[in-house]
């Protein structure tokens, strides 16, 4: 990059025309009559004409007057050049939200950030270029040669459903300690333009009008699911668009909708079959592409299989509290989800939850008060209050208490590695209303739900676009295999029997692990990206000052001096010739 350290010298170059003026603009001659011209040596024709343009060829001397005057100007203006042992690094912060990837006539704001990214690195006063891709979590990205910047473009998306911008400049801040240069390339205006020399925020957006699916969510019934889907539309008048419903083997469904973006988003409410697979919700093509498709996929329904090692009357008050509830099924086999026993229960599947009652004769009965663990599974939506809780204290348990009488304990959790869970619970029926109050199906339909959100799979089957999808796998160690919607496939770590598996780009995730494949899948929800009415197109802020200029840039006014003294000694010296011809 190349700088002038005085540009108002510039103002120089209105002398230009008035050296043309001097050569082309010609002053008739008086005529005079003379007796004779025999004592002329030399006749010399003059040119014809008056205060008027002729095409005449212009003399050397005009052009090394010019040349000279255009070099003293130069001079005047003190160009300067970055010096070698100043260049600095380049970091770009690059809007990786699907907005930059907004259908606009002249290219979308991705595109044109790329032609100024590119600009950028031709500067030469940048040693390297890093690239920190703002999506939902900025990522840094190795710095590179100037000439290869481009190998970090495969990361620059634009899919994400926001751009964390405030945090990768923060980062940028950090990774160049005060010596690099950032340049932020979005679609939207800065909130406040940047003060700091070494920042140059440029947009590329223009606001477009834009229909989006804003949210979506199936619930599954017994029988039938439902589905729940909101529309809006962001523009200056009311728009008119298709919604289209597809699901395997039946013909799509298309509503026509007018939406009004002075008004809520529009609701859609329908259901579905149970086994209806996949569903897809689809907008008409308008300026955005992510915000008008949504893919949602069906809960897993599968019961919590329960083994029942319990000795009557408790027996029957456990089995037909969870047959009432809906959610396990009692079984008989070994390979049982959750085994409920009221003794010690050897070589249970390692992946079994226990629980296991401690049915000691109730030391006393308890009707309070009764002190919960706050937001704890088990224990939501539970009043105990009124009720008899005869038992044993768990003076002696290991693991978390989750409910206490008073200061005793009576429920205590101990987590186990590979996902186990073990449960004690005293109680005494005999002592004891709970298991006749709506409290004891309550509970048991807290565990049974407690425990299908905690097996294999994905903690939530479909949902939002953006940040850390919690995937419980088998095993407490290892590695999980993801295929992610482009098709690319990435291994995850597993850690204690859970994985953290990035989801920035919408669509379908596929899970494979030893044992099994998952599915889950990803939406694209952001009605502050669908709003395109806030895109804006400018640039704010700069990389060099006056005192920058003066301090890393080297001047140049010296060699175009030396190059108009120069032209000037050319111009004397061909002056000098042509009097010297004209005495002779």
């Amino acid at each position: 990059m190349f700088g002038l350290a005085f540009p108002w010298a510039l103002l120089g170059l209105a002398a230009l025309p008035a050296l043309a003026a001097l050569y082309w603009l010609r002053r008739r001659f008086r005529r005079v009559p003379v007796s004779s011209l025999m004592l002329w040596r030399h006749i010399l024709r003059p040119r014809e004409g008056g205060r008027r343009f002729e095409q005449v060829s212009a003399p050397l001397t005009f052009f090394l007057e010019a040349l000279a005057l255009l070099l003293l100007i130069a001079a005047a203006a003190d160009p300067r050049r970055p010096r070698a042992e100043f260049r600095r690094p380049l970091i770009a912060v690059l809007d990786d939200s699907a907005s930059m990837r907004a259908r606009r006539p002249g290219g979308s704001p991705r595109e044109r950030a790329e032609r100024a990214l590119e600009n950028a690195a031709r500067s030469p006063d940048i040693a390297s270029v890093r690239l920190i891709v703002a999506g939902v979590e900025p990522r840094a990205l190795e710095a590179v040669a100037p000439k290869a910047w481009r190998r970090g473009l495969t990361e620059w998306t634009c899919r994400a459903p926001e751009a964390a911008l405030g945090r990768a400049i923060a980062l940028a801040y950090e990774i160049g300690r005060g010596r690099a240069r950032i340049l932020v390339l979005t679609d939207r205006a800065p909130e406040t333009p940047p003060e700091s020399a070494d920042l140059q925020w440029l947009a590329f957006g223009t606001p477009l009008p834009n229909a989006a699916i804003v949210t979506a969510a199936r619930s599954a019934g017994e029988r039938r699911d439902r589905v729940v889907v909101e529309f809006a539309a962001y523009g200056d008048a009311p728009m008119e668009t298709r919604a289209t419903i597809r699901r395997a083997g039946a013909t799509p469904e298309i509503h026509v909708l007018r939406l009004d973006p002075a008004a809520p988003p529009r609701r859609m409410t329908f259901e579905l079959p149970a086994d209806a697979g996949d569903v897809e919700v689809a907008l008409d093509d308008d300026a955005l592409e992510e915000d008008n498709r949504a893919v949602l996929l069906p809960a897993p329904r599968a019961p919590i299989r329960v083994r029942l090692d319990l000795r009557p009357p408790l027996r029957d008050l456990v089995a037909r509290a969870i047959i009432a509830g809906g959610r396990g099924a009692l079984v008989e086999t070994p390979d049982a989800d959750m085994v409920i026993a009221d003794t010690e229960v050897v070589g249970r599947d390692a992946a079994d939850w226990m629980v296991r009652f401690d049915t000691a004769a109730a030391a006393a009965s308890y009707t309070g008060p009764f002190v919960t663990r706050p937001n704890h599974p088990l224990l939501q939506g539970l009043s105990l209050e009124g009720a008899i809780w005869g038992a044993r204290p768990l003076n002696d348990a290991a693991g978390e208490p989750l409910l206490f009488a008073g200061d005793l304990p009576l429920i205590a959790e101990t987590p186990r590695a590979g996902g186990r869970r073990e449960l004690r619970i005293a109680y005494d029926p005999s002592a004891s209303d709970l298991h006749r109050t709506p409290n004891w199906p309550a509970l048991f339909w807290n565990l049974l739900d407690w425990r299908a959100d905690e097996r294999p799979g994905p903690a939530e089957i479909n949902g939002r676009a953006g940040g850390d999808a919690l995937v419980r796998a088998r095993t407490a160690s290892g590695e999980i295999i993801v295929r992610e919607p482009d098709g690319d496939i990435r291994r995850i770590r597993v850690r204690n029997g859970r994985a953290l598996i990035p989801t920035a780009n919408p669509g379908v995730y596929t899970i494979e692990d030893e044992r099994g494949t998952y599915r889950f899948a990803r939406n694209f929800f952001s009605p502050e990206e669908s709003d395109l009415r806030a895109a804006f197109d400018g640039a704010w802020g700069g990389w060099t000052d006056a005192e920058t200029r003066r301090v890393e840039y080297a001047s140049s006014a010296a060699l175009f001096g030396l190059a108009a003294l120069g032209a000037l000694a050319l111009h004397s010296r061909l002056i000098g010739r042509t009097s010297n011809f004209t005495r002779s």
